[in-house]
């Protein structure tokens, strides 16, 4: 919130609070006036707004609106040079700022509370951890293992079949090898397979020479930050990964 509608929401709380005590003092005696005023101002001033604020902020908000802009011209001449001076001697307001702790129990509290389905709220969480713990995450955390990973030999033979399956699997980057998985030669973009002839059942390996297609290599260790980047430049979308120390 600005400093001046800070300021001027404050001047006109004590302001009411106060002209409230003077008045229930004059029709009242003492004692009366301080409960009589006391009562009103908490009930009134404070257990009723807040109570509305929590369940209809933005209701409340909205409508108040115009009271709230009225009293800042108001109380202009007060307000404004209250606000230079409280952001001189204690710096701007920074806000409220949560740790990434505090974002997932937020989270989940709302989930709770059933601000969401069940389902949708699986998912957003799922989102929100995977956000919140991005810069930490590394590529072995995330890689999908060597014998999970779909491969097709160098040696297979691009005709209606292959093509057929290999478009059936839905991957639009396919890693070819050659003697076995750690055998690594090449990548098959699938939409090149618009150029490819199945009734001449050309070999994958010598398929993808035409077009040399390349890949990303990352340790283990990378963070995903950095193959964020690296995949950012447009090259490729495919990282291969290796382990420190190792050839492949």
């Amino acid at each position: 919130m600005p400093g001046p509608q800070r300021c001027t929401l404050l001047l006109g709380n004590v302001a009411v609070n106060s002209a409230l005590s003077i008045l229930t003092a004059d029709i009242a005696s003492g004692l009366i006036g301080f409960l009589v005023s006391t009562a009103l101002i908490v009930v009134f001033g404070e257990i009723l707004p807040q109570a509305a604020c929590s369940r209809y902020a933005l209701q409340v908000g909205a409508r108040t609106v115009p009271i709230v802009k009225f009293l800042m011209i108001l109380f202009f001449i007060i307000t404004k040079p209250m606000s230079i001076i409280l952001d001189w001697m204690l710096g701007r307001e920074v806000g409220t700022i949560h740790s990434r702790t505090e974002l997932m129990e937020m989270l989940k509290l709302q989930i709770s509370l059933g601000a969401v389905s069940a389902e949708e709220g699986k998912i957003a969480q799922q989102v929100a951890e995977g956000a919140l713990s991005f810069r930490d995450k590394q590529v072995g955390d995330i890689m999908t293992p060597l014998e999970d990973a779909y491969f097709l030999s160098s040696r297979t033979k691009l005709g209606y079949d292959a093509i057929r399956e290999i478009f059936e699997t839905g991957y639009s980057r396919i890693p070819i090898y050659g003697m076995d998985k750690h055998d690594y030669r090449g990548l098959l973009y699938t939409k090149d397979l618009m150029l490819a002839d199945p009734e001449d059942e050309m070999k994958v390996g010598d398929f993808i020479q035409i077009f040399n297609r390349k890949v990303e290599t990352f340790f283990e260790e990378t963070k995903l930050v950095q193959c964020l980047n690296a995949f950012k430049k447009g090259g490729t979308h495919m990282g291969l990964v290796r382990k420190v120390g190792s050839l492949l």
